[in-house]
């Protein structure tokens, strides 16, 4: 990703401006919408996702979801972005 990025973009940046610091290339990615609802299929089951809110601040208990493997399911990206990059889920 990193070569792709440099190859792509810095090339295309005037020389003052081609910076080759991570903290630069990694600012140019572009970040997911944490509240936007996903698609995403299980590939492992995950057993006792807690599906924290913001509005929850009463003391009531989070939700709690258990995801079988092969199943499909619909939720926002911020309860399960964690677990893509551990691939026990992949989008659809």
């Amino acid at each position: 990703m990193k070569h792709h990025l440099k190859k792509t973009v810095l090339t295309e940046l005037k020389s003052e401006q081609q910076q080759t610091d991570e903290n630069a290339l990694v600012q140019l990615l572009p970040k997911p919408n944490l509240n936007e609802f996903v698609f995403f299929q299980a590939d492992k089951s995950v057993n006792g996702l807690v599906l924290t809110s913001e509005s929850n601040n009463t003391g009531a208990p989070n939700d709690v979801l258990d995801i079988k493997s092969d199943d499909q399911y619909i939720m926002q990206f911020k309860h399960i972005h964690k677990l893509i990059v551990e691939k026990e889920i992949h989008l659809v």
